[in-house]
């Protein structure tokens, strides 16, 4: 979950499933996120998100299979 105190936006994300492997030994897993930037509306959009090297996620593209 992030907030900005000084706007009121507002977001977080929510991992859907396990992580599973794909083809270049990565790690993947669908993640939803929610978002509530001042001034618009709220936003849900469903991510797939690839775990590198150094242990943090990159979203990617297209989903991995």
């Amino acid at each position: 979950y992030w907030t900005d105190p000084q706007t009121g936006s507002n977001g977080s994300y929510t991992a859907i499933g396990a992580e599973y492997s794909v083809a270049n030994n990565s790690f993947c897993r669908r993640v939803r996120q929610d978002t509530a930037l001042h001034g618009h509306e709220p936003t849900t959009q469903v991510l797939v998100t690839c775990r590198t090297a150094d242990g943090n996620y990159t979203t990617v593209k297209e989903p991995a299979a």
